[in-house]
Protein backbone atom coordinates (compact mmCIF):
# COMPACT_ATOMS: atom_id res chain seq x y z
CA UNK A 1 0.00 0.00 0.00
CA UNK A 2 1.16 3.33 -0.77
CA UNK A 3 0.58 6.36 1.65
CA UNK A 4 -1.64 9.10 -0.01
CA UNK A 5 -1.95 12.33 2.33
CA UNK A 6 -5.42 12.70 1.21
CA UNK A 7 -6.49 9.83 3.01
CA UNK A 8 -7.64 9.30 6.55
CA UNK A 9 -5.66 6.25 7.76
CA UNK A 10 -5.94 3.97 10.71
CA UNK A 11 -2.96 2.77 12.32
CA UNK A 12 -4.01 -0.73 10.80
CA UNK A 13 -4.08 0.64 7.56
CA UNK A 14 -0.72 2.27 7.75
CA UNK A 15 1.50 -1.49 7.01
CA UNK A 16 5.06 -0.41 6.57
CA UNK A 17 7.53 1.62 8.88
CA UNK A 18 7.34 3.82 5.86
CA UNK A 19 4.27 4.77 5.62
CA UNK A 20 3.45 4.66 9.39
CA UNK A 21 6.34 7.31 9.70
CA UNK A 22 5.12 9.45 7.01
CA UNK A 23 2.13 9.83 8.65
CA UNK A 24 3.39 10.93 11.69
CA UNK A 25 5.48 13.56 10.23
CA UNK A 26 2.37 14.89 8.59
CA UNK A 27 0.15 14.79 11.42
CA UNK A 28 2.94 16.55 14.18
CA UNK A 29 3.98 18.87 11.33
CA UNK A 30 -0.03 20.09 10.76
CA UNK A 31 -0.60 20.50 14.75
CA UNK A 32 2.58 22.47 14.72
CA UNK A 33 2.19 25.13 11.92
CA UNK A 34 -1.67 25.00 12.69
CA UNK A 35 -2.30 25.52 16.66
CA UNK A 36 -5.69 24.51 17.16
CA UNK A 37 -7.15 28.23 18.49
CA UNK A 38 -6.17 30.11 15.18
CA UNK A 39 -7.63 27.46 13.34
CA UNK A 40 -10.78 27.70 15.02
CA UNK A 41 -10.90 31.48 14.60
CA UNK A 42 -10.12 31.17 11.09
CA UNK A 43 -12.72 28.63 10.17
CA UNK A 44 -15.38 30.90 12.13
CA UNK A 45 -14.75 33.50 9.66
CA UNK A 46 -14.22 31.49 6.47
CA UNK A 47 -16.97 28.71 6.84
CA UNK A 48 -20.07 27.86 8.77
CA UNK A 49 -20.03 24.54 7.91
CA UNK A 50 -17.44 21.83 7.58
CA UNK A 51 -15.57 21.54 4.20
CA UNK A 52 -16.25 18.16 2.53
CA UNK A 53 -13.05 16.32 0.64
CA UNK A 54 -14.32 13.77 -2.40
CA UNK A 55 -11.35 11.94 -2.70
CA UNK A 56 -9.39 15.32 -3.51
CA UNK A 57 -12.10 17.10 -4.93
CA UNK A 58 -13.96 19.94 -3.46
CA UNK A 59 -17.02 22.07 -3.92
CA UNK A 60 -16.23 25.46 -5.71
CA UNK A 61 -17.30 27.33 -1.87
CA UNK A 62 -15.00 24.59 -0.38
CA UNK A 63 -12.13 25.10 -2.65
CA UNK A 64 -11.83 28.58 -2.35
CA UNK A 65 -12.27 28.17 1.68
CA UNK A 66 -9.30 26.14 1.64
CA UNK A 67 -7.54 28.88 -1.00
CA UNK A 68 -7.84 31.20 1.69
CA UNK A 69 -6.84 29.06 4.69
CA UNK A 70 -3.74 27.59 2.90
CA UNK A 71 -2.67 31.46 2.14
CA UNK A 72 -3.67 33.02 5.60
CA UNK A 73 -1.52 30.24 7.10
CA UNK A 74 1.50 29.74 4.48
CA UNK A 75 0.71 25.98 4.23
CA UNK A 76 0.06 23.44 1.38
CA UNK A 77 -3.52 22.29 1.08
CA UNK A 78 -2.23 18.34 2.37
CA UNK A 79 -1.04 19.98 6.03
CA UNK A 80 -4.34 22.10 5.91
CA UNK A 81 -6.62 18.88 4.88
CA UNK A 82 -4.59 17.43 7.43
CA UNK A 83 -5.16 19.68 10.32
CA UNK A 84 -8.59 20.41 9.02
CA UNK A 85 -9.64 16.66 9.41
CA UNK A 86 -8.35 16.38 12.53
CA UNK A 87 -10.13 19.01 14.14
CA UNK A 88 -13.19 18.20 12.43
CA UNK A 89 -13.61 20.71 9.98
CA UNK A 90 -13.34 18.54 6.95
CA UNK A 91 -15.17 15.81 6.00
CA UNK A 92 -14.29 12.65 3.64
CA UNK A 93 -17.17 11.57 1.14
CA UNK A 94 -16.85 9.17 -1.60
CA UNK A 95 -16.80 10.84 -4.77
CA UNK A 96 -19.50 8.75 -6.05
CA UNK A 97 -21.37 11.54 -4.22
CA UNK A 98 -19.89 14.57 -5.90
CA UNK A 99 -22.30 16.77 -7.59
CA UNK A 100 -20.70 19.48 -9.52
CA UNK A 101 -22.97 22.50 -10.05
CA UNK A 102 -22.04 22.77 -13.98
CA UNK A 103 -23.06 19.09 -14.77
CA UNK A 104 -26.53 19.79 -12.98
CA UNK A 105 -27.22 22.94 -15.06
CA UNK A 106 -26.04 20.74 -18.22
CA UNK A 107 -28.72 18.53 -17.10
CA UNK A 108 -31.04 20.66 -17.04
CA UNK A 109 -30.06 22.06 -20.34
CA UNK A 110 -30.69 18.14 -21.96
CA UNK A 111 -34.09 18.47 -20.96
CA UNK A 112 -34.90 21.26 -23.43
CA UNK A 113 -35.84 20.69 -26.56
CA UNK A 114 -33.55 21.27 -29.62
CA UNK A 115 -35.30 21.54 -33.24
CA UNK A 116 -33.31 20.21 -36.48
CA UNK A 117 -31.80 22.69 -38.16
CA UNK A 118 -33.65 24.74 -41.19
CA UNK A 119 -33.01 23.65 -44.97
CA UNK A 120 -31.26 27.20 -45.47
CA UNK A 121 -29.35 26.77 -42.07
CA UNK A 122 -27.82 23.49 -43.49
CA UNK A 123 -27.63 24.69 -46.99
CA UNK A 124 -25.57 27.62 -45.60
CA UNK A 125 -23.25 25.25 -43.35
CA UNK A 126 -22.66 23.60 -46.27
CA UNK A 127 -21.26 26.55 -48.37
CA UNK A 128 -19.42 27.71 -45.22
CA UNK A 129 -17.27 24.04 -45.34
CA UNK A 130 -17.17 24.44 -49.16
CA UNK A 131 -15.01 27.42 -48.27
CA UNK A 132 -12.91 27.02 -45.88
CA UNK A 133 -11.57 23.64 -47.56
CA UNK A 134 -10.56 25.49 -50.37
CA UNK A 135 -8.86 28.07 -48.86
CA UNK A 136 -5.07 27.38 -47.91
CA UNK A 137 -3.39 26.98 -44.45
CA UNK A 138 -0.02 29.59 -44.14
CA UNK A 139 1.94 28.80 -40.86
CA UNK A 140 3.28 31.59 -38.86
CA UNK A 141 6.11 30.54 -36.80
CA UNK A 142 7.61 31.11 -33.26
CA UNK A 143 10.11 34.26 -33.78
CA UNK A 144 12.63 32.46 -30.95
CA UNK A 145 12.42 28.73 -32.03
CA UNK A 146 10.68 28.83 -35.62
CA UNK A 147 8.58 26.34 -35.11
CA UNK A 148 4.93 26.24 -36.71
CA UNK A 149 3.17 28.27 -34.09
CA UNK A 150 -0.45 28.95 -36.15
CA UNK A 151 -1.76 28.24 -39.12
CA UNK A 152 -4.26 31.01 -40.54
CA UNK A 153 -5.95 31.35 -43.44
CA UNK A 154 -6.83 34.33 -46.30
CA UNK A 155 -9.91 35.46 -44.33
CA UNK A 156 -7.57 35.63 -41.06
CA UNK A 157 -8.07 39.44 -39.55
CA UNK A 158 -5.98 40.90 -37.17
CA UNK A 159 -3.32 39.91 -34.45
CA UNK A 160 -3.26 36.68 -32.66
CA UNK A 161 -1.37 36.03 -29.52
CA UNK A 162 0.14 32.39 -29.31
CA UNK A 163 1.90 29.97 -26.59
CA UNK A 164 4.42 28.32 -29.00
CA UNK A 165 4.24 24.39 -28.07
CA UNK A 166 7.64 23.66 -28.70
CA UNK A 167 9.53 26.39 -26.62
CA UNK A 168 6.96 27.54 -24.65
CA UNK A 169 7.16 31.36 -25.03
CA UNK A 170 4.11 33.55 -25.55
CA UNK A 171 4.14 36.16 -29.01
CA UNK A 172 1.79 38.42 -30.94
CA UNK A 173 1.76 37.42 -34.52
Amino acid sequence: MKYSARTAYTPRELKTREDWNEWQANVLGAAILLPQKEVDLAMRRFAETPLINYEGRYSYGDHLTLRLFCRLFGVSKTTASIRLRQLGYMVDRPFSEYVDPLEVWVMKRASIRVQEPTPELIEKIRRARVAISQQKPRYLKCPYCQHNAIAVYEDTRGHVESKCKKCGRDHSL
